[in-house]
């Protein structure tokens, strides 16, 4: 029981972090926010973007706690924590896929 609620919980992961991913690369998109913020600095802020929002993600929905449901038990803060930790990374690598398909359709 314990571990098909963990491979749940991990679709959902991946489904929340791509969403975030789209989204937060969305907004980095738009063309006069692009202009303003050079490459470092976007890669920063987007990536402190992510990582904020995941907490708020986590904090929000009970379910995106990543051993919600299993009999595995962790400090509340501790779970957090993880928790985004993991949803963020989950979007880093979407986002670094994303980019190596970009630059592959692009040769």
């Amino acid at each position: 029981m314990s571990g098909s609620q963990i491979l749940e919980n991990f679709f959902l992961f991946t489904l929340m972090a791509l969403v975030l991913e789209v989204s937060v690369s969305a907004l980095f998109s738009i063309k006069v926010i692009d202009d303003l913020l050079k490459n470092t600095l976007t890669k920063a802020i987007k990536n402190i973007l992510v990582l904020m929002l995941a907490f708020f993600l986590v904090i929000k929905i009970p379910q995106l706690k990543i051993l919600a449901g299993t009999k595995i038990k962790l400090d509340k803060v501790i779970h957090i924590t993880l928790s985004a930790l993991v949803l963020a990374r989950l979007a880093n690598v979407f986002h670094d896929w994303f980019q190596y398909l970009k630059r592959k359709n692009s040769n």
